[in-house]
């Protein structure tokens, strides 16, 4: 898909490559965009004291994550976000620790449910 992309949009695609956090696709925003629209919700999920389960686009993910690691901004756009898993991360006084759980795609049926071993049940 990438060279399907750089194929039909040259310009572009350079000008992403140039600077992927911040550039802006037409009608879009960019990674530097979302960061500061999540800023509200980062002081929100800061001041929870509950588990909070968070479902989103990979993007939002992306900056998410980023700001829980303090990792730079550079890096990002090229953060991977497997879809089959499950990332619990747990924040602790000196920083934040990660567990990946992986979903087993073959368990999961047509009507995304998710069949647990040994039981008729859906999840």
């Amino acid at each position: 898909m990438r060279f399907q992309k750089q194929a039909k949009f040259p310009e572009e695609y350079k000008r992403v490559q140039m600077d992927p956090y911040r550039h802006r696709y037409p009608r879009a925003e960019s990674y530097h965009d979302l960061a500061i629209r999540l800023e509200a919700c980062i002081l929100e999920l800061e001041r929870e004291k509950n588990d909070v389960l968070i479902i989103a686009h990979e993007t939002v993910l992306r900056c998410l994550y980023a700001y829980l690691f303090d990792r730079p901004e550079s890096e990002i756009p090229g953060i991977a976000i497997p879809r089959n898993y499950l990332i619990e991360i747990v924040p602790s006084a000196y920083g934040c620790k990660e567990a990946r759980l992986e979903i087993d795609l073959d368990e999961v049926e047509d009507n995304g449910a998710l069949r647990v071993d040994g039981d008729d049940g859906f999840i």
